[in-house]
């Protein structure tokens, strides 16, 4: 890393949004989850079926477990987003590209971080026995990973090209 150049681009607003906006669904997840918490039997759906149905129980504390790990790996993403330099590029990082690939690397790790959120807020519904809901919002934040993943790729190469005049 010592040789890569040092990050000196500008976040953009929308990037600051969105990473501002992945901690919403993550206050909807805790908000909910202590809500129904004490209403919710002490076993509960705990996997489910491409269609939603259930397919595995356990205890209800396994909600708080799947909530750690949340927001342990949400964190994580969120400290990396910030980091760009130390991420693995499929193009070697020069300074004539550093600064275009760190910002499309944050954009990606931002998006990632947003799905990743809308997920927990998925699984957090189906565990409280909110089906329907969190069915759909399970499978929009796993189709919004993969567009993420899939554009951000396609910028940062795209970014690690040389720019001509």
């Amino acid at each position: 890393m010592g040789e890569r150049p040092k990050p000196d681009y500008v976040t953009g607003d929308l990037t600051r949004a969105v990473r501002v906006a992945s901690w919403v669904p993550v206050l909807a997840s805790v908000g909910l989850l202590g809500v129904r918490y004490p209403g919710l039997p002490d076993e509960i759906a705990t996997h489910f079926a491409l269609d939603g149905t259930p397919n595995g129980w356990g205890p209800k504390w396994t909600l708080f477990v799947l909530l750690g790990v949340f927001l342990v790996l949400l964190v994580a993403v969120d400290v990396l987003s910030r980091r760009p330099r130390l991420f693995n590029y499929a193009t070697k990082v020069t300074s004539e590209n550093a600064q275009r690939l760190y910002r499309e690397g944050e954009r990606m790790m931002v998006g990632l971080q947003f799905a990743l959120a809308c997920t927990l807020l998925g699984l957090v519904l189906l565990g409280t026995g909110t089906d329907g809901a969190g069915n759909g919002v399970l499978w929009v934040s796993l189709a919004l990973m993969a567009v993420v993943t899939v554009v951000g790729v396609v910028r940062m190469a795209r970014a690690g090209r040389p720019v001509t005049p």
